[in-house]
């Protein structure tokens, strides 16, 4: 662990290194230096490390503080800030004792210094990561406290007191010649900052030679020793400055630091951390220094800057005036303020409420007064005491308001409010504002007016506005001696626009200067003028703001809604006339006015009393002709006009608009020839109006037919040409054309019958436009006024006869759009069983009622045979007038008959004839209405001709209808129905009140509001249909409950069985007169919403759906242990919502909580919760709760519930089945723990899904645990270091019981390695498993289990030892003449630097290669093996500067010394060990000659070395000893030496033992031991174990038959055979025999223990000698090669297949290959190859081994992508093997 956070920390400070150089530019610099404005209390480090990381965090802390301390959690995915922090560690140490006073060492009385046990505090420092508040969510953080100074700077003043109460020097304000802004005087010891700069330029100015006078004083620097050039102390200051500004928020956008990066080069990197530390340090102490005086300063400021005119202040005292508060009340005027004080005292004084439990400020906020304190006797906001109130309240005297003051006192308090908290008016002006009071005595609001628009004078343009304002205010006193001659409102406010210019830099524009003269000539209102003039120079301080322009336009409409606009009020007051609500008019105007119908006044003057000036309401229009003074129009006679003459223009473009869309039908869908031309709208700005269309195109225009509109349209004929409506549209126009003359721009669109086509005038000639009628036919399609060509109601021979076949073409090419038009609509609505709502609304919209009416009509009156229309529909089609119309003999009404599905369309035509009646009720909205009686006669019923009378009565819902008849024919036409109000009802009606009729009046009572809430009850006989779909009938009068939601109700079904309902569940019920009334469609519910954890940290997320199935399906789907929430937001004005259902410990349940609230009882809401129970009732329910340290979960089951018990391991203890499915979960949940003696109510609920998996998790462990333990026991693991192994590369070696294999596993970076050998010690497979974190022994587990060897019982092999056999079997089978390529020790090894002695020996084949194909000797050299040896191949010899011997075998012809020179030429090293390469000629010397001659060298070597060790121990075991026996060292070494070689080593081994067993020094025991190990490994050297080379047996081979060869003892059985005679007997044996397949084995005694025995050689005629050659004895052996060679030649010769020639096998050594796990070697597969034959020989070619591996390695790498693609969809986790 300490290593680890040891390197992170390297890693750290690698990257700091790397951030110091990045961050001096420029603009790196400044994103520093913005960090540590924000950050000034981090480190360095801590600040360049967050730059770095991310330069925009403004507020950092740890991922738990983000939880504790601000209820916010960081945001998934996002990645953290990696800073240092502290960690110090603790640590108990000896130390002396010291004597606090002395402070010399406690001598204690054996005269040796005392000790005492001490903690001392150790700095460590640990990588720790924070997150940026941008990167979290959750709880709104409060704003960081730093004052922001922008503009103006508002705290200008208290930001410079508190920098200079920092500050070390005085701070003076001087004229600064040239170009410095400030400087720092050295020795005069003040800082000097020029004058008249800009508040924001003198504070960052300020701050940078502050910064100087605290860090360059030269006096401190040469007393403290510390350098600085002039650019260091630069940039220190600037950079400072850069960080205080910043952290306040001034602008920092002009701080340059180009220069940084040049300064920063001459620096090393402890002067540049010096530096930034220093900048660091001193700008967090000017930043808290700066807050803390500001802070100071702030709370000497008064609560409020200043007062506003609406604000009021309220004087409490008492005691005799010793106790008294000041509080500013808001939200209440003044008249309130003391209706509440009054009736507060009233209160008090009736003893209804106590003064000390209610005081008369928590009153006032009960009235929504707010109240805040400003100055009270307790000494608060003592600094700006106050003086002046509106209501005053005396405990002693009683209560004072404003109006009981004095005009004095009034005037002053008035003054002192306006001016709080420094004065402003001069004594002059103060003194008038006394004498205006005393003037108009008890005018307390005039009084207030006037004082406050001196004030907001003075904030706008200083005393000369306020001088204009005192004026104006005295030119209203009582006439006395006139001081200045009198001046009219324009004069008043000319003179105002220029004293308000003189007083400002900015000047009003022409347009505005032109408003407020006009504004005051139409006013003539010097208080109105003063105002409008005051805002004007606010919005103009804001050039270009959307305030300017709402102003003018404001002020414009003003000036435009007079009536007149040649005559204002100036004119009227000259006139000696004052009427309120009155608007001036001249003659002309008034004579206007009058014939349009409006009231007009004859006003005649009155000087001397203009208020009581004449009034004449003008009775005829001579008596407006024949007055010559001024008239006038009421304010609300002149709206009611205007509103007369909108309505007046709204009609006439209704009726323009009608014509133009007829039209416009009949040109683009008439059949009819016919042309129309269209002009720009002259209301809009078109700017291509009168251009080219080239001229239009160059400047980026597009010519749409959105631009125009139609302004004529006329027949066409083939005679008239586009220059014959140019000319005539110019020269002779017609009456009714509306538009100007024709001209450039205009368009003509020509309809010639077959094809309509539109033209734009150019500049010269026309220009086709061919989109521009689909754009016109697009408009007309969205055209929402309701205007519709007529349909043409006779035939085609009458059309003729009229000569008015044009409109009949044109009607039946509208007719036939309309057929089509209703079957694409049904197309598109009909879902197979319903059609949608509004499916005949757009059809109806688009035709009209007249064209749909008679579409529909001649459908079902062509198809009247057919049943599947309604009979209400036939009888409405009878009365359709659609006439005969037949041509030829031939029906042409046929064409307009609708195809679609007679059923559905049935349906359309109802919804079709309910939307034209809408259409109908709307279009009377606003007429006015009649109302009918049963005596009303003369009825004119819209749509029909003729009047009518009242035949019939009926009331139905508390509505009254009436059947009225024909005034003239009486009974002979049929009837109709009206409504009260005069709304036609139904017509066609001959039956009066029949089934038609009442279905008609259901509809209308239905579309005008009436439903089941206009019902008190239900009457007998009503039929009631539920929503449910079910059908009751009421026997008895049931009484409407709308407010309960229980079933109060009761219907009979069709079984005649009470059912119980409620008024909710009701859609529609059919009164016993046959009215129909039903529920209201009233869409309550706005949306479902689902919140996942209403107790989760931070933002509750929150889901919202439109179907209540969809949020029932997603609350179901989330856990039961979150408190999830399923709730109702309603559709209201102001939206609520309500939970519904609420999970609770783990139970979803109603919260009924709907019940109690009103509001949310209806048929909707009603729906929706049945719908829940239901869906809740059948939900399967899985449910976990934690009891203490136990577990239970239950489940819904088919009989019941499922329960089970977990302890605290998660292992099962107890559980069963809760076999009562009839009761909810909670209820058996709780009868399951009271068996157990529990409580639901003491069960926590948890996450079923985690606690399952946590289940699984420990059953699978401890089946895992099980085998584990069973075959890789603990004990072959023990002592094993992970850490330790990775540097000494031991690992641990383990044997299988059974087949006697072996498996060895190594550390390594990536996790583990692993070699699987055979029971000979070859090397069979090796893999890596990679996963560090695991430990060996389930790295063991993995990979065994990973071969599905998991099941092998495994024991612990000593790894040193099996180190030293595999080395040995190595050598072993060189010596034993099996020459292979490589040694195969593929472990890897310390004294090869982690590389393996195969991985070693490849690499130097490869380099051996690559330099024979270099001397092109590729084909005369034949490369044999390579083999490690010398120091490196002993880890008691090596050492790290060795290099690393590889001896070279090859053939060929090549002398050794120049191969050797080739080979190491260039040199080669591997693992950063020089390697050298040693060739040696087979001819002259064989591999295993060499490596016995150098493994005996190597041992002498060994046993030198260990003598050396033996006798240095020795010396410093016991020096003296040593000395006293031993004359000469290195005779000693020798001596050493000969009794190894001599094997005289018992009296070395005895003083060993006795050394390891006696020694207190533990490094003496371990030496010792490591010694007498390395003593009896020497004696099994080579040197000492050569054997005399013995005689080899001779080999034999016998041959048996079985007739099962895989069970022989199960059938025949012959052994000890020549192969002729094994042949016979083989086939002699029956081939229907059932004991198996009958075969020939061979049994070859050559002398070798392992392979000496019987095997199998052909069985069922074949011979696999592929798999006996896998066994390389058996391939090397002649007897079995020929055996297999016979077998085979008899094979062929029994099947008859004819050997071409006999092949002759040599026996050839194997090159095999280990796999290689480091990046300097490539890896290959472990497999054998064969070796060619030696070139020369009959038939062979030579290939050396090198190049066998080449090919072995081409193959398998195809064919490990073949196995990649194979298995690509297969996902490996972490720590898998694969081998």
């Amino acid at each position: 662990m300490a290593n680890n956070i040891e390197k992170q920390l390297k890693e750290i400070s690698e990257r700091l290194e790397q951030g110091v150089k990045e961050i001096f530019t420029s603009e790196r610099y400044t994103e520093y230096l913005n960090t540590m404005s924000k950050f000034h209390n981090y480190s360095f480090n801590n600040t360049l490390l967050i730059t770095m990381q991310k330069p925009e965090a403004t507020l950092v802390a740890g991922y738990q503080a983000w939880q504790k301390k601000f209820n916010r959690h960081v945001k998934r995915g996002e990645k953290g800030i990696q800073i240092i922090a502290p960690a110090p560690i603790r640590e108990k140490q000896e130390i002396e004792k010291i004597d606090p006073v002395t402070k010399e060492p406690v001598i204690g009385d054996d005269g040796q210094p005392e000790t005492e046990i001490v903690e001392m505090v150790i700095p460590r420092f640990r990588i720790t990561t924070v997150f940026d508040v941008s990167q979290t969510e959750g709880e709104p953080i409060a704003e960081l406290e730093v004052p922001e100074l922008t503009g103006s700077v508002q705290f200008y003043d208290t930001f410079m007191q508190a920098l200079q109460n920092i500050s070390p020097v005085p701070i003076r304000m001087m004229n600064v010649e040239g170009e410095a802004k400030g400087y720092y005087h050295q020795t005069e010891k003040y800082i000097a900052i020029k004058e008249d700069m800009s508040n924001v330029q003198t504070m960052k100015t300020g701050v940078h030679e502050v910064s100087h006078a605290l860090l360059h004083d030269r006096e401190v620097m040469d007393a403290e020793g510390i350098l600085k050039d002039r650019t260091t102390k630069e940039v220190e200051a600037e950079s400072i400055a850069y960080i205080v500004c910043n952290h306040f928020g001034l602008d920092t956008s002009e701080y340059s630091f180009t220069y940084i990066a040049s300064w920063c080069e001459s620096r090393d990197m402890k002067a540049l951390k010096a530096s930034m530390d220093t900048i660091r340090k001193t700008s967090s102490e000017v930043v808290e220094n700066i807050e803390a005086q500001m802070h100071e300063l702030e709370m000497e400021r008064p609560i409020r800057d200043t007062f506003h005119k609406e604000d009021l202040i309220l004087h409490l005292s008492g005691n005799m005036g010793s106790e008294f508060t000041y509080n500013l009340i808001e939200n209440m005027s003044r008249e309130q303020l003391e209706q509440n004080v009054e009736e507060y005292v009233s209160l008090l004084e009736s003893g209804e409420i106590e003064e000390n439990e209610k005081p008369l400020e928590s009153f006032l906020e009960e009235k929504g007064a707010a109240v805040t304190p400003l100055y009270d006797s307790s000494g608060h906001g003592e600094n700006y005491p106050i003086d002046f109130y509106d209501v005053e309240y005396d405990a002693d005297t009683g209560v004072t308001s404003f109006s009981d003051l004095s005009p004095k006192e009034q005037a002053e308090m008035i003054v002192q409010k306006a001016e709080f908290p420094r004065n402003i008016f001069s004594e002059e002006e103060k003194a008038f504002v006394n004498e205006y009071a005393e003037t108009f005595p008890g005018q307390v609001e005039r009084l207030n007016d006037l004082v406050w628009d001196m004030r907001e004078s003075y904030d706008e343009a200083g005393s000369k506005l306020v001088y204009e304002v005192i004026q104006a205010a005295r030119a209203n006193f009582p006439a006395k001696e006139p001081e200045i001659a009198e001046e009219t409102a324009m004069q008043y406010a000319h003179r105002l626009i220029e004293t308000a210019e003189a007083a400002n830099t900015g000047n009003f524009t022409d347009s505005q200067r032109n408003l407020i003269v006009n504004f005051a000539y139409k006013m003539d209102d010097k208080d109105e003028v003063l105002g409008l003039v005051n805002r004007m120079m606010t919005a103009i301080r804001r050039p270009g703001s959307e305030y300017t322009r709402s102003l003018m336009n404001e002020t414009q409409a003003q000036i435009d809604n007079f009536p007149d606009g040649m005559i204002g009020f100036t004119e009227m007051h000259e006139a000696g006339i004052r009427l309120e609500h009155m608007y001036p008019l001249e003659k002309n105007r008034a004579v206007e006015l009058y014939r349009e119908g409006a009231e007009v006044f004859l006003l005649h003057g009155n000087p001397d009393n203009p208020e009581q000036a004449g009034q004449i309401l003008a009775e005829t229009e001579n008596a407006i002709l024949g007055h010559d003074g001024i008239f006038g129009i009421t304010e609300a006679e002149w709206e009611v006009h205007k509103e007369r003459e909108a309505a007046a223009a709204r009609q006439e473009k209704l009726e323009q608009d009608s014509a133009e869309k007829i039209d416009e039908t009949l040109l683009l869908h008439g059949e009819s020839r016919r042309f129309a031309i269209y002009q720009m709208d002259s209301g809009d700005e078109h700017t291509y109006q009168f251009m080219g269309i080239e001229s239009a195109k160059s400047l980026g225009y597009t010519i749409d037919g959105k631009d125009y509109r139609m302004v004529y349209a006329a027949p066409w004929m083939p005679t008239i040409t586009l220059d014959n409506i140019f000319e005539r549209f110019n020269i002779d126009r017609p009456e009714d054309f509306r538009g100007h003359s024709l001209s450039v721009s205009d368009v003509i669109v020509i309809n010639r019958g077959a094809e309509i086509t539109a033209y734009y005038v150019d500049s010269f000639g026309f220009q086709e436009l061919p989109e521009f009628v689909q754009q016109r036919m697009n408009m007309l399609e969205h055209n929402s006024v309701r205007a519709y060509p007529p349909v043409y109601k006779g035939t085609l021979e009458q059309a003729m006869g009229e000569r008015d076949v044009d409109a009949y073409l044109d009607s039946r090419k509208l007719n036939l759009d309309c057929k089509k038009a209703i079957e694409e609509a049904i197309r598109e609505n009909f879902d197979g069983l319903h059609l949608k709502q509004d499916a005949a609304k757009e059809v109806v919209e688009r035709f009209g009622e007249e064209r749909m009416n008679f579409v529909m009509a001649n459908t079902i009156r062509e198809l009247s045979h057919d049943g599947r229309f309604s009979r209400q529909n036939k009888d409405w089609a009878e009365h359709i007038e659609v006439p005969e119309n037949v041509s030829r003999g031939r029906n042409l009404n046929l064409d307009y008959v609708i195809e679609s599905h007679p059923a559905v369309l049935d349906g359309f035509i109802d919804m079709a004839r309910a939307e034209i009646r809408m259409q109908r009720i709307e279009q009377a909205i606003g007429e006015n209405e009649v109302t009918i009686t049963a005596e009303t006669r003369g009825y004119e019923a819209e749509g029909h001709n003729g009047t009518w009378h009242t035949v019939d009565e009926k009331e139905y819902a508390g509505e009254k209808f009436f059947l009225m008849e024909h005034d003239e024919f009486g009974s002979d036409v049929a009837g109709v129905i009206v409504a009260e109000n005069g709304q036609l009802v139904a017509e066609d009606l001959w039956n009066g009140f029949d089934a038609g009729a009442l279905e008609a009046v259901s509809e209308y009572l239905q579309e005008n509001g009436t439903t089941l809430y206009d019902l008190a009850e239900f009457p007998k006989d009503s039929v009631v249909t539920l929503r449910s779909g079910q059908t009751l009938t009421i026997e008895e009068i049931q009484a409407v409950q709308k407010d309960t939601w229980e079933e109060t109700m009761t219907g009979k079904n069709e079984s005649g069985t009470d059912v119980r309902f409620n008024f909710h569940a009701v859609s529609e019920v059919q009164l016993p007169e046959g009215i129909k009334l039903k529920m209201p469609e009233i869409h309550y519910v706005d949306n479902f919403y689902v919140m996942e954890d209403v107790n989760a940290e931070g933002v509750v997320k929150v889901n919202r759906y439109e179907s209540l199935d969809e949020a029932m399906q997603e609350y179901l789907r989330l856990p039961n242990h979150q408190e999830k929430v399923l709730g109702i937001q309603n559709t209201e004005t102001m939206q609520e919502s309500m939970d519904f259902i609420r999970c609770e410990n783990g139970i979803d349940q109603l919260t009924h909580a709907y019940e109690q609230i009103g509001g949310w009882l209806n048929p909707e809401i009603y729906e929706a919760v049945n719908k829940m129970e239901n869906m809740l009732d059948w939900n399967e329910v899985q449910i976990a709760y934690q009891i203490g340290k136990q577990y239970f979960t239950i489940q819904t089951a088919e009989d019941g519930y499922d329960y089970t018990f977990y302890n605290e391991d998660y292992q099962e203890d107890d559980g069963g089945i809760y076999d009562n499915p009839t009761i909810y979960v909670d209820e058996a949940a709780s009868d399951i723990l009271e068996d157990k003696g529990y409580s639901l109510e003491d069960a926590k609920v948890v996450d079923y899904e985690e606690l399952m998996a946590d289940v699984e998790e420990v059953q699978e462990e401890q089946m895992q645990r099980i085998q584990l333990e069973k075959n890789c026991p603990a004990s072959i693991f023990e002592g094993f270091r992970r850490e330790e192994a990775m540097q000494t590369y031991e690992g641990i070696a383990m044997q299988f019981t059974e087949s006697k294999g072996y498996l060895t596993i190594q550390a390594t970076e990536e996790g583990y390695s692993f070699i699987f050998y055979d029971s000979d010690l070859h090397e069979i497979q090796s893999g890596d498993y990679d996963n560090p974190d695991a430990s060996i022994q389930e790295a063991a587990y993995e990979i065994l289990k990973s071969e599905r060897m998991d099941d092998l019982e495994c024991v612990k092999v000593d790894y040193k030892e099996f180190e030293a056999m595999t080395i040995q079997h190595s050598k072993d089978l060189l010596q034993a003449g099996e020459l292979r390529a490589t040694s195969e020790i593929g472990r890897d090894e310390v004294a090869l630097n982690g590389l393996s002695r195969a991985e070693v020996e490849r690499g130097v084949l490869y380099h051996a290669q690559g330099i024979l194909e270099e001397m092109g000797l590729e084909n005369e050299v034949e490369l044999l093996a390579a083999r490690v040896h010398g120091s490196r191949s002993r880890e008691e010899l090596y050492r790290d500067d060795s290099d690393l011997d590889v001896v070279l075998s090859y053939r060929g012809n090549i002398r050794e010394d120049s191969f050797f020179n080739e080979l190491n030429a260039h040199g080669i090293a591997m693992a950063g060990i020089k390697v050298d390469i040693n060739p040696i000629a087979e001819e002259r010397i064989t591999l295993a000659e060499y490596m016995r001659e150098s493994e005996a060298y190597l041992d002498q070597q060994e046993i030198k070395k260990l003598a050396v060790d033996l006798d240095n121990f020795s010396y410093e075991y016991d020096p003296y000893e040593y000395k006293d026996t031993v004359e000469n060292r290195e005779e000693q070494v020798e001596k050493i030496t000969e009794d190894i070689l001599n094997q005289k080593t018992g009296c070395l081994k005895d003083w060993l033992v006795e050394v390891s067993e006696e020694s207190d020094i533990d490094s003496d025991v371990i030496t010792a031991r490591s010694l007498l190990s390395r003593l009896e490994n020497a004696e099994t050297f080579s040197i000492f174990t050569r054997q005399p080379e013995q005689e080899q047996p001779e080999a034999t081979i016998t041959f048996y038959v079985a007739e099962c060869m895989e069970f022989p003892v199960m059938g025949e059985y012959h052994n000890n055979l020549t192969l002729e005679e094994a042949i016979k007997i083989y086939e002699s044996i029956p081939a229907d025999r059932l004991h198996g397949g009958k075969g020939i084995g061979f049994d070859l005694q050559d002398g070798d223990k392992d392979y000496s025995g019987e095997y199998e050689l052909m069985c069922w005629d074949r011979v696999d000698r592929e798999l006996i050659d896998m066994i390389p004895h058996y391939k090397e052996s002649p007897l079995v090669q020929k055996a297999i060679n016979d077998m085979e030649k008899y094979l062929n010769e029994k099947h008859g297949k004819v050997q071409e020639a006999e092949q002759t096998v040599e026996v050839k050594q194997e090159v095999p290959e280990a796999p290689v796990k480091k990046e300097s070697v490539s890896v290959e597969p472990n497999q054998t190859q064969k070796k060619e034959p030696v070139k020369g020989e009959k038939g062979e070619l030579k290939k050396s081994v090198l190049q066998s591996l080449k090919e072995f390695q081409a193959r398998a790498k195809a064919q490990e992508q073949k196995n990649k693609e194979a298995e690509k969809s297969k996902a490996h986790k972490k720590g898998d093997v694969e081998l």
